[in-house]
């Protein structure tokens, strides 16, 4: 039997995004969890190279037949583990901003609940569409 909402673009894709901002919140709490040790460098998710990629990509299948013309999301997932550039290095060699990961912990959090509420919208509009077919 075929499962409709397992099929369904957007909740894969809401769900796959759920799963890399739990991913991103946990490394920002890690460099949180480390912001006085000596030596320990702030990681974080590379989306912006996986993003660029994947436009690249789709640019290069645009007019190949079979092929559509939207950005599959599925390119984006899959973001490398970088070390946070950019932030002052302590004499301890330790370069956590204590603000920086507060206010990307901060806007992680939103939009995780952001993507909660469109599953939830998504959800209800399935469930809808079951009562009337009933």
């Amino acid at each position: 039997m075929i499962d409709p909402i397992g099929q369904d673009e957007t909740l894969r894709f809401l769900s796959a995004s759920m799963d890399l901002l739990a991913a991103r919140h946990s490394l920002l709490a890690g460099n949180i969890a480390n912001v006085d040790t000596p030596g320990y460098r702030a990681m974080d998710l590379d989306f912006g190279r996986e993003l660029e990629v994947a436009f690249r990509r789709q640019r290069s299948l645009e007019g190949v037949p079979g092929e559509g013309a939207s950005l599959s999301y599925r390119a984006v997932l899959r973001p490398r583990i970088v070390e946070v550039s950019g932030t002052t290095v302590k004499p301890d060699g330790n370069n956590v901003d204590i603000d920086r990961e507060l206010g990307q912990l901060s806007r992680t959090t939103a939009m995780f609940q952001q993507a909660i509420s469109f599953m939830s919208v998504k959800l209800r509009m399935l469930k809808a569409a079951i009562r009337e077919g009933a």
